[in-house]
């Protein structure tokens, strides 16, 4: 089980990445060729789920998934 500081930790950690992401497409809003990207958050430390599982771990954190550029 993580304690709430590790909880904590990992929250402003991913949070602190999408502020990064979401800052770099301010700063570059008006520069030919940019593309949007976005940061995909997803749960930390809970495995695969099946209709044969059951998780039981829960309130583990959060991660930065991946870094997706936006595209048309």
């Amino acid at each position: 089980m993580s304690d709430i500081l590790s909880i904590g930790a990992s929250g402003i950690s991913a949070y602190r990445k999408s502020l990064e992401v979401t800052g770099n497409n301010i700063a570059n809003a008006n520069t030919d060729g940019y593309v949007h990207r976005d940061a995909t958050l997803s749960t930390a430390g809970v495995g695969p789920s099946s209709p044969l599982t059951v998780t039981t771990q829960s309130g583990t954190g959060v991660n930065v998934d991946v870094i997706k550029r936006a595209s048309d």
